[in-house]
């Protein structure tokens, strides 16, 4: 929660500035407004800046493993929730099913006369199913948040690349003259 909730999404204001600089071919003015954002989206920014000089594929490529390498990394404890929401019940239930044996075995043992003796298995029945449930439900809740949140910010970086790349500069010679001068001359080639 601590982790996802830290992460909030990048301004437009601060997007389309780094839009402007690269139409601008203002490949530092960018890189400076990608520095600005927080978390993965200044990685995706920075990588798909950083490569501009090598063509839209290559940004698109280098933007779309960042996505990728944040993906794990903001779903890491989401499986460990919703395992315990899904566990939760049928440990509750697994105690409800041993105190109603432990019923039965005092039945048998006892008869029905003794109502003391019955208590003791319905209320672990009772106190197991109650605590199983009380662990799953927010367990539950829980996990569909932060699934929710995961999903979003990967859908606005997702979002967000897409923007970048539509809006990325179509003339070839807008960032030539960062290329190194033999480079220059094999692309003449």
């Amino acid at each position: 929660y601590f982790q996802l909730s830290g992460i909030s999404f990048p301004k437009s204001k601060a997007v389309t500035e780094i839009i402007r600089k690269m139409e601008e071919g203002d490949k530092e003015g960018a890189m400076k407004y990608a520095q600005k954002l927080k978390g993965p989206f200044k990685t995706m920014f920075s990588a798909g800046i950083s490569k501009c000089t090598e063509g839209n594929k290559m940004v698109d490529e280098s933007m779309y493993e960042e996505l990728l390498a944040t993906q794990p990394k903001l779903e890491s404890y989401l499986p460990v929730i919703q395992v315990t929401a899904a566990t939760a019940p049928l440990m509750g239930l697994l105690g409800t099913v041993t105190g109603m044996i432990k019923t039965f075995k005092q039945i048998t043992l006892f008869g029905t006369g003794d109502a003391k003796s019955l208590s003791e298995g319905i209320s672990e029945a009772l106190i197991t199913t109650e605590l199983g449930l009380v662990a799953a439900i927010p367990s539950l809740i829980l996990y569909a948040i932060l699934s929710r949140k995961t999903k979003a910010i990967l859908s606005e970086m997702e979002r967000l690349s897409s923007l970048f790349l539509n809006a990325f500069p179509k003339k070839k010679d807008l960032f030539e003259q960062e290329k190194p001068t033999d480079q220059k001359e094999n692309d003449s080639s």
